[in-house]
């Protein structure tokens, strides 16, 4: 059995929880319920205006036997709820068809505009708040084209438009994989992209991504993973999405079989481009968990990374080192999840480099046989840390929290776990439950976690929400900060627009001409601009530049994804993307 140095526990306001390494770093947690029954926060959220929400379902009779009802709630500072909006239908509800599943934003200056997916009545549905939680007019928008029901499960913003992606439930199909995009009013634009593997299996989204990557995030990925069943065994799928025509790029979706059944949980992108995912494959003896890269061509970068441990195991979540700096990319990946071992299930960590090659695992166990669960991962590139946020057996079911430094780490830097009621069954889900901010100097984090907690009175499950943090929490921050304006490192968290001195490439897409324009307002003598394929080739350069704006003639070349360098001799300027859609 592995043990934990430095173990020690408080009693504060009702509160149990227990820190690794001497250092208590729970802030608040903040319960809410309807009106007895189960309720349950599903994801939450952080904007770049600082301010913290989280969506799920709250039960409620209702003048019904049981009615669940679609919860959004925006937290303050020290977890107070700010505001807090539930939905169900106006002519009643008789279901556990109301609730939202994943929450993000966009912004107009320094005010929030919250959307929200999930399913209303059973069908998938977008919910838009403004920053005083109220619903706007129209919403929520549901999709009930030619389906029966279903439900969004993760929703991205590029700041014009909202993409939001799940499944729908058909008579002659049973689900398929749906990705859909709206404008910010809730218009459906053109038609949603649909999938299915053939005949009446289910095919389903497990996780949706708007990914930045490179630096000055000029690399931008819409990537999607799920499973499909073709009839025979379940395969593990991932598609690398066109925002623009709503197909799939060149080369994708694509499957990958290891012989039995093969589940994709998580995607991601690295600070080059490439896309991993991770989840799960039966190697005819255990589950195990997998890890496969590939490039924008959607060619896997070498052979899938498969456990040997002796056990079942899965990983449910993947994060990457997307920024890289003007000079250089470290590309790496960090997964979690867990594994079988004679202390029953073990959280599993591990980081890969770009090709899938393994770098590096660590097992965490909270106490003797319990179960222990790693369900979400976020990589804070600035810090050189892994947040872990996972569900453990120290008191039953306890919200619990795992750091880990750099990329190759032997051990955990820091854990903690928290139990409402002491030996209650708290939960954490398995999906988003994670979120992270960091104030202006990189030198502080914050960690949300949202799931539900057994209220110590009686069986009610509470939607809970909780911060973890090493703020002082006294106003003063730590030593190297000046002040405390928070910033994002999240998988779905989508930055304010580039300031209008920044470079920029257009129109984007484009059918083959495109202008690039010198943000910097200084003409670099006898500048390069170089042009890469989806395989880092170069198939272009222009030499001897002498202007802040210049035209790329780009015909000839095949659609799809292409990667830039402006250099000025050997200082990288710029770097960033562009595609080619005719």
């Amino acid at each position: 059995m592995k043990t934990t140095t430095k173990i020690f526990a408080t009693i504060v306001a009702g509160f149990f929880f227990v820190f690794a390494n001497g250092q208590s770093n729970f802030r608040w947690e903040n319960d809410y319920n309807i009106n007895g029954g189960t309720d349950c926060g599903l994801d939450v959220h952080i904007s770049s205006n600082g301010n913290l929400y989280a969506t799920g379902f709250a039960t409620d009779s209702n003048g019904a036997s049981s009615c669940r009802n679609w919860v959004t709630i925006k937290y303050s500072s020290t977890g107070t709820r700010t505001w807090t909006t539930t939905w169900h239908p106006s002519t009643g509800c008789t279901a556990y068809n109301n609730y939202g599943k994943a929450i993000t934003n966009t912004t107009s200056g320094s005010t929030d505009i919250i959307f929200a997916v999930g399913c209303a009545g059973g069908y998938p549905a977008i919910m838009k708040y403004n920053s005083g939680g109220v619903i706007q007019s129209g919403f929520p928008v549901t999709y009930t084209l030619s389906c029966t029901g279903g439900e969004f499960r993760s929703v991205a913003t590029d700041g014009s438009y909202i993409f939001a992606a799940g499944y729908i439930n058909t008579t002659s199909q049973g689900k398929d994989i749906i990705i859909a995009k709206y404008d910010l009013s809730g218009n459906l634009q053109g038609n949603a992209y649909i999938y299915n593997s053939g005949g009446s299996q289910d095919d389903e989204i497990n996780d949706f991504k708007y990914a930045l990557a490179g630096y000055n995030n000029a690399y931008r990925y819409y990537v999607a993973c799920g499973s499909i069943n073709t009839g025979g065994n379940v395969d593990a799928w991932a598609i690398y999405l066109n925002p623009t025509t709503m197909q799939p790029y060149t080369g994708w979706p694509v499957t990958w079989n290891n012989g039995g059944n093969d589940f994709a949980f998580g995607i991601t992108n690295d600070c080059w481009g490439d896309i991993g995912i991770c989840g799960q494959t039966w190697d005819g003896t255990y589950n195990q968990p997998f890890m496969n890269s590939y490039n924008t061509g959607g060619s896997m970068c070498s052979v899938a990374w498969i456990g040997t441990y002796t056990g079942n195991g899965a990983f449910y979540s993947i994060d990457n080192n997307r920024q890289t700096t003007q000079f250089s990319c470290i590309p790496f990946f960090v997964c979690t999840g867990f594994t079988t071992t004679a202390n029953g299930a073990d959280v599993l960590t591990a980081t890969f480099n770009d090709c899938a090659s393994w770098q590096t695992d660590v097992k965490y166990n909270s106490s003797g046989t319990n179960n222990d669960y790693g369900y979400m991962v976020l990589y804070g590139e600035t810090t050189g840390r892994s947040f872990v946020g996972a569900k453990l057996g120290t008191n039953g079911n306890d919200y619990g929290f795992i750091r880990y430094a750099g990329a190759n780490f032997t051990t955990h830097e820091l854990a903690g776990s928290h139990n409402r009621s002491g030996t209650g069954a708290d939960n954490l889900q398995i999906k988003y439950p994670l979120e992270i901010a960091y104030n202006s100097c990189w030198c502080q984090y914050d960690v949300y976690e949202t799931g539900a907690t057994l209220r110590p009175s009686n069986s009610d499950m509470d939607f809970s929400t909780m911060r973890w943090s090493d703020d002082p929490g006294n106003g003063n921050p730590p030593p190297c900060c000046g002040g405390q304006q928070p910033g994002k490192s999240h998988s779905n968290y989508v930055p304010p627009s580039e300031q209008e001195t920044q470079s920029e490439i257009f129109p984007n897409p484009s059918n083959g001409t495109f202008t690039y324009r010198n943000g910097a307002k200084t003409i670099y003598n006898d500048a390069t601009f170089i042009i890469y394929d989806g395989f880092g080739r170069e198939v272009k350069r222009i030499d001897y530049i002498n202007a802040l704006e210049f035209e790329i003639d780009m015909n000839g070349f095949a659609e799809g994804l292409y990667f830039y360098r402006y250099m000025h001799g050997d200082i990288l300027r710029s770097a960033g993307s562009f595609v080619i859609s005719r």
